[in-house]
């Protein structure tokens, strides 16, 4: 997993940085310091605890010929469709939307 899988992933589950950090119990500087691109200075006890919380709620990351190109989600099952989906996502005027991602 990339610094920029794991923000990616993070993103398509609406996850806050201390979401994560609660789900694989690490420290949120342990997030920003992987997402900042220290994969090489996170353990790889930790990267593998990161990774697993991800894939327990369906993301898979993708590689092609050896290189990072993304992440694909499995869509839950209480989705009957795409558009459940997106209406789950879409927030009304006035309530907490994408910003809250980043910290």
């Amino acid at each position: 997993m990339t610094p920029i899988q794991c923000r990616m992933a993070r993103a398509a589950l609406c996850w806050k940085m201390q979401d994560l950090a609660d789900r694989c119990h690490v420290s949120v500087a342990t997030i920003v310091r992987l997402e900042q691109g220290g994969r090489n200075k996170t353990t790889p006890a930790n990267l593998a605890a990161i990774r697993r919380a991800f894939e327990a709620e369906g993301i898979t990351f993708i590689w092609e010929e050896g290189c990072a190109v993304g992440i694909k989600m499995r869509m839950a099952a209480t989705y009957r469709s795409v558009d459940d989906l997106a209406n789950t996502l879409i927030r009304p005027a006035g309530e907490a939307g994408w910003h809250g991602l980043i910290g």
